[in-house]
């Protein structure tokens, strides 16, 4: 089980380019042994933002907004592994907690998700992709794919170092978000808990107008061990 506490400082938003950013996303990843070495495994993104000077179509203003965005859950059913490589499938749900209409689409949403890895010998490369349109029939419905390429290689040192996109595409505006990903990360103990302390650089190579120029990630991950095979 992990618990990351991803803090995101984002930098030239808006149709101005002068707006900032601060998005922390709580995502807990917890396995479940179902047997015969499945499991299921649920991720939760909680994202809890304060913004200033993003000027846009929704706040010609640009003023200061702080409160939570939507809620992401997904759910993968994971067989056994084969040979490193490890497949997990299942729905995601986005839930309406935004306080705010600027802060997320306030709609719920499903659809399917898929995560792909394969590990040996300290390399791990995969995919996660997941696809999410609104259960509504209203004018900002939205039907978005999410996906998340990655590579990572851990050093004797257990310092691990990564890259990846989290690219999105959504169909009803044509509009990709292209945001490239690469940092360190390194384990470490706080007594008997292992916490992954990471930093990491952002540089969007792609996205609508009002979409950040670039930013900076800070990862806290607490490892927990859940007693399972």
């Amino acid at each position: 089980m992990s618990v990351p506490l991803q803090s995101n400082f984002e930098f030239g938003l808006g149709t101005e380019d002068e707006g900032f950013r601060y998005l922390l996303n709580v995502q807990p990843v917890i396995p479940v042994p179902l047997g015969s070495d499945w499991l299921l495994v649920t991720r939760v993104i909680m994202p809890f933002l304060y913004q200033d000077d993003v000027v846009s179509a929704q706040d010609p203003g640009g003023g200061s907004l702080a409160g939570m965005g939507d809620t992401l859950a997904s759910f993968f059913l994971v067989p056994p592994a084969i040979g490193g490589l490890m497949i997990g499938v299942g729905p995601v749900l986005a839930l309406p907690t935004s306080t705010d209409d600027r802060l997320g689409a306030g709609h719920f949403g499903v659809g399917p998700t898929a995560v792909v890895l394969w590990q040996s010998h300290g390399l791990t490369l995969g995919t996660l992709a997941n696809h999410v349109f609104a259960t509504t029939d209203e004018p900002d419905d939205y039907s978005q794919t999410f996906l998340q390429p990655f590579a990572s290689y851990v050093l004797p040192t257990s310092t691990t170092l990564t890259v990846q996109t989290e690219t999105t595409y959504e169909w009803h505006s044509d509009v990709w978000t292209v945001p490239l990903i690469a940092g360190v990360s390194q384990l470490v103990h706080l007594g008997p808990l292992p916490l992954s302390l990471g930093v990491f650089g952002k540089w969007y190579a792609e996205g609508p107008e009002s979409a950040p120029d670039w930013g900076v990630r800070a990862l806290v991950a607490a490892l927990i061990p859940t007693g399972g095979g």
